[in-house]
């Protein structure tokens, strides 16, 4: 029975310590961790500082139209079934006096920081319509807001043409001939 007493005694001898030992380890952790989030908080706010006083010291940040109006045209073009922008007349007139634009078959206004996009496409025939138009609207969105920080609040989509690829590239072909 006292072989028990001593072996009980024991037993709570080593639960007490090892409670007190993850106790202790727990409040290293608790204090590692805040330590942890006070940096994370002091780098946050070096950032933030840094932040504002490079804004104090760089000025404005003008981005030209035309370059807007290029990453739609680019971003509209990456859009699987896009075969190409549609310039319309005021852009060939264009093409005739030499001056082709990079950002053909694209118009944007501005309202503020807000852009409003409308793009003219020709599709290549066997896309679904709707479809391909909501991937352009969106990729468009997406491109511009990403590289230029404007906010976009509309993007038409104005389905010009469809074509089949083979015939479009031919026709390329022969206007590059002239």
């Amino acid at each position: 029975m006292k072989f028990s007493k001593k072996l009980l005694d024991i037993a709570r001898k080593v639960h007490k310590t090892f409670n007190e030992e993850a106790g202790a380890k727990q409040q290293e952790t608790e204090k590692l961790q805040e330590n942890k989030d006070n940096s994370v908080n002091i780098e946050a706010s070096a950032k933030t500082t840094e932040m504002l006083e490079r804004e104090e010291v760089s000025g404005d940040i003008k981005i030209a139209d035309e370059v807007i109006s290029i990453v739609a045209a680019l971003a509209a073009q990456e859009v699987p079934g896009v075969i190409s922008m549609s310039g319309g007349l005021a852009d060939d007139v264009a093409k005739l006096m030499g001056k082709e634009k990079a950002a053909k078959g694209v118009r944007v206004g501005f309202d503020g920081k807000m852009v409003n996009v409308n793009v003219y496409l020709i599709i290549e025939y066997g896309y679904n319509i709707p479809e391909l138009a909501l991937a352009v609207q969106e990729h468009v969105k997406s491109s511009i807001e990403d590289m230029a920080g404007y906010e976009v609040q509309f993007v038409d989509v104005h389905i010009e043409n469809v074509v089949q690829k083979e015939d479009f590239q031919l026709e390329v072909l022969e206007e590059n001939k002239e």
